[in-house]
């Protein structure tokens, strides 16, 4: 599982309360926790970041990576640059009043409460980070012009805590 991906699920359990699949992520980590004695910490076993801050980083990140996948431009460089443009124009939505999926996407990363970078070039190194599970937001349910929401990915309870799972050293972006 990649730490977005735990991110997320976090973010999900944390505003919306737990679901299935969430009670699954927390289950298995607590199985692994359990029978690793404890030598894997609780939140390398949910594949989280030891801080929350990190995690707020992570959602903002993958939701600005989605974003970028609804503005126009055949380059990274392009994108980054259309999305520095639609930024300032963003606003905290909520989703059923999401009029796109760019807004919704956007309405996210704004709400993850981590710091909306500023540049095209921070946004250029963000759209580029390669993590092994590209975070696609599967569940896209906001077609454009229809005002309904968007669900995190899939989690894959075969995963967690698994080599994806967050290492206090690796980089964030890829760099």
């Amino acid at each position: 599982m990649t730490p977005e991906r735990a991110a997320l699920l976090l973010r999900r359990a944390l505003s919306s309360g737990p679901d299935p699949e969430v009670e699954d992520w927390v289950l298995s980590a607590l199985r692994l926790w359990w029978e690793s004695g404890g030598s894997i910490t609780i939140h390398r076993a949910l594949g989280l970041p030891a801080t929350p801050a990190r995690a707020t980083l992570l959602i903002r990140d993958a939701w600005l990576r989605e974003a970028g996948k609804h503005v126009s431009g055949d380059t990274l460089w392009q994108r980054a640059r259309a999305l520095a443009h639609e930024l300032p124009h963003a606003s905290r939505k909520r989703q059923r009043d999401c009029r796109s999926s760019l807004d919704l996407c956007l309405a996210e990363a704004i709400g993850s409460g981590a710091p909306i970078p500023g540049t095209a070039e921070r946004l250029y190194q963000i759209l580029e980070a390669n993590f092994q599970d590209d975070l696609a937001i599967h569940a896209l349910r906001c077609p454009e012009g229809k005002g309904t929401g968007v669900a995190p990915p899939q989690h894959r309870s075969d995963q967690v805590g698994g080599e994806d799972a967050f290492d206090a050293g690796q980089s964030m972006t890829g760099s």
